[in-house]
């Protein structure tokens, strides 16, 4: 994927490539918390943070007139680790085997077809590629993908995504639907369950705070989290009973045709 990108980025004009390749960093893992990017021109150097709720730009550093804060820099670098890097083991153990080859002359470094992550209490083998991905620089960045129980075997969908700190909890949002239906099932039948969920130590505020950015006004982007939910997989109507089946099929079409009668601002769904 990675030498793909480079090899179109070649073909674009450079400030469209700069952030191409940065775009396709966050392609390669699904638990990036920022990329940091760096822009050289002439002689001054320009350090670029991206995550999901915007990019920070640093001043410029004239590595020649001022060789020796470059060289700090580097070493500085050269220090930090996978997590200060943005990077998340936690939930994606790829990044952990890339930059731990265990032959090093080798430059073939294999996928590994599913790795463990543990969600609350929840031990799963998270399975690629993605059911679902929406990574984009900035916003939620959605990404599903399928899980199985590291005991059972039971599938499960498990969704990751950067919602806005303060926004209320998704899971707390389907816990009370679920509630308030009761024992209605033409209501809890079509509301998803949710198996587990967990919020990482990862926020686009922190590195506002310590450079001194306030937080904008109403509107703007706000602090992010980095969130996992996991659910239950959701099974494809063909393997109901016929009659079931006949059932499901009736109700995707009136799900349709209700979204083409009525316009969005009728649709209380």
């Amino acid at each position: 994927m990675w030498s793909i990108c480079h090899g179109i980025a070649l073909w674009l004009p450079w400030s469209i490539a700069f952030h191409w390749l940065v775009h396709c960093r966050y392609v390669t893992t699904t638990a990036s918390a920022w990329h940091e990017a760096y822009s050289v021109t002439d002689e001054i150097l320009w350090i670029w943070c991206f995550d999901r709720q915007g990019s920070i730009q640093t001043t410029g550093i004239n590595f020649v007139d001022d060789f020796p804060s470059f060289l700090v820099l580097l070493y500085a670098f050269q220090r930090l680790t996978l997590e200060q890097f943005g990077l998340n083991p936690r939930l994606d153990d790829r990044v952990r085997h890339m930059h731990s080859c265990p032959n090093p002359n080798n430059n073939e470094i294999a996928e590994p077809a599913e790795w463990s992550v543990t969600i609350d209490t929840l031990e799963l083998r998270l399975q690629p590629p993605a059911i679902y991905s929406n990574l984009v620089l900035k916003g939620r960045g959605i990404v599903v993908v399928k899980a199985r129980d590291a005991t059972t075997s039971h599938v499960y969908a498990v969704k990751i995504y950067w919602p806005e700190e303060h926004r209320p909890h998704e899971a707390s949002i389907i816990s009370e639907a679920r509630n308030r239906a009761g024992n209605q099932l033409g209501i809890t039948n079509h509301l998803p369950r949710v198996i587990s969920s967990m919020d990482f130590p990862h926020t686009t505020g922190r590195i506002r705070s310590m450079v001194g950015l306030t937080p904008r006004e109403e509107g703007h982007p706000r602090t992010r989290v980095l969130r996992v939910i996991v659910f239950d997989m959701l099974q494809p109507i063909t393997t109901l009973a016929p009659d079931a089946f006949v059932r499901a099929w009736l109700q995707c079409v009136r799900c349709e045709c209700y979204k083409l009668i009525f316009p969005p601002s009728r649709q209380n769904h």
